[in-house]
C-alpha cells in the first residue's frame, strides 16, 4: 500500500537524470528527494548531508552515507508524526494506531483460545503474513499523518468521514447472504464508491492529486482495519459458525479433527485478505478519481 502510494513513485523520481550538465548519481538523487521535503527547520541539515555526500568518491561509501541519512530522515518523520497534534492528524493516527493493537491482540488470543490454529501448517506463514501487514498499516498511518500542507490536512480532514463508511458497507457486503439477500451488491457498491468520493473532494478542493490519493488510502486503512475487528471478533463469538455445506466437505477432506479450530481457521484467512483488498482497491480507485479530480480543479 505504502509501496505503490508513496514509495514506488519517490524511487521513479529518484532514477530520473537531473536536468542540465552535471548528472548525479543514484545515491545523490536519493539522498536528495528524501531531504527535499524536509520541514524548514531541518531544511538547513538536508543541505549540508549533500555537501558531506560530495566529498565521498567511492559508490560503497556514497551508498552508505545515503542509506545512512534515509535512517535518520525515517527516523526524524516517525517521531514528527507521533508528536504532532495539528489538524486533526493525532486522531486519526491514535484511531488507526489503536486498531492496528486491537488487530494484534485479536489474533493473539485466537492463537490462545484455539489450539488447533498453532499447530497448522500455514500457522507460522499466517503469522508472519499478520505482522506484516499490521507493520505496514502502522507505518502508512504514520508517513500519512506527517503531513505538514493545507491539503495533507484537508486529506485527513475529507477522510474522517469516509473511513466508517468503508468499514460499515464492507462487513454489510460480507454478512451472510441470507441477511442481505439480493441486495448484497449495494453495500460493496458503496464501499468501492466512499474513497472515490472522498478522493474527488480532496482533489477538488485541495487542487493536490498526491492528498487525494492519501485521503483515499486512510479511508482504506481505517475501513480494513474495522472489517478484520468486526469479521474475527464475530468469529470467535460463533465459534466460526455458520458451517455450512462446502465448509463441512472440505473439513472432512483435511483430515483435521478440529471443526471448529478449522471454521475458525478459515474466517480468519478470509479477515487476513481483506486486510490487503480492503486498502488495495481505496488506494487504486481514489488514485485514479483523486487524478481526475484535481487536473479538473486547477
Amino acid at each position: 500500500m505504502l509501496v505503490g502510494g508513496r514509495l514506488l513513485p519517490a524511487a521513479l523520481r529518484a532514477a530520473r537524470p537531473a536536468a542540465g550538465g552535471h548528472r548525479p548519481d543514484a545515491a545523490s538523487r536519493v539522498l536528495s528527494r528524501v531531504t527535499g521535503g524536509l520541514p524548514a527547520d531541518r531544511a538547513a541539515w538536508g543541505t549540508a548531508m549533500l555537501v558531506e555526500l560530495g566529498q565521498a568518491h567511492r559508490a560503497s561509501e556514497r551508498w552508505r552515507f545515503s542509506l545512512g541519512c534515509v535512517r535518520v530522515v525515517a527516523a526524524m518523520r516517525c517521531r514528527a508524526a507521533l508528536t504532532r497534534r495539528d489538524r486533526g492528524a493525532g486522531g486519526l493516527r491514535a484511531a488507526v494506531l489503536g486498531a492496528v493493537a486491537a488487530a494484534l491482540g485479536l489474533a493473539v488470543y485466537g492463537l490462545v483460545r484455539y489450539p488447533g490454529l498453532r499447530s497448522g501448517a500455514g500457522a507460522p506463514g499466517a503469522c508472519v503474513v499478520l505482522a506484516v501487514l499490521l507493520s505496514g498499516y502502522a507505518a502508512a498511518a504514520l508517513t500519512l499523518s506527517g503531513g505538514y500542507t493545507r491539503s495533507a490536512a484537508l486529506a485527513r480532514r475529507f477522510s474522517a468521514s469516509g473511513d466508517l463508511v468503508v468499514g460499515a458497507t464492507w462487513v454489510a457486503g460480507l454478512a451472510p447472504p441470507h441477511l442481505l439477500k439480493a441486495w448484497v451488491f449495494v453495500p460493496l457498491l458503496v464501499a468501492l464508491l466512499a474513497p472515490a468520493a472522498v478522493a474527488a473532494l480532496v482533489g477538488r478542493a485541495g487542487r493536490d492529486a498526491r492528498a487525494a490519493t492519501d485521503a483515499a488510502l486512510w479511508s482504506g486503512l481505517v475501513g480494513g482495519l474495522l472489517v478484520f475487528i468486526v469479521w474475527v471478533t464475530e468469529t470467535y463469538a460463533h465459534n466460526g459458525r455458520p458451517y455450512d455445506a462446502q465448509l463441512v466437505r472440505d473439513f472432512r477432506s483435511s483430515g483435521s479433527h478440529d471443526l471448529v479450530g478449522y471454521a475458525v481457521s478459515d474466517n480468519l484467512g478470509a479477515a487476513l485478505g481483506l486486510l490487503v483488498i480492503i486498502p488495495t482497491v481505496a488506494l487504486a480507485v481514489g488514485s485514479l478519481v483523486g487524478r481526475t479530480a484535481a487536473h479538473r480543479g486547477r
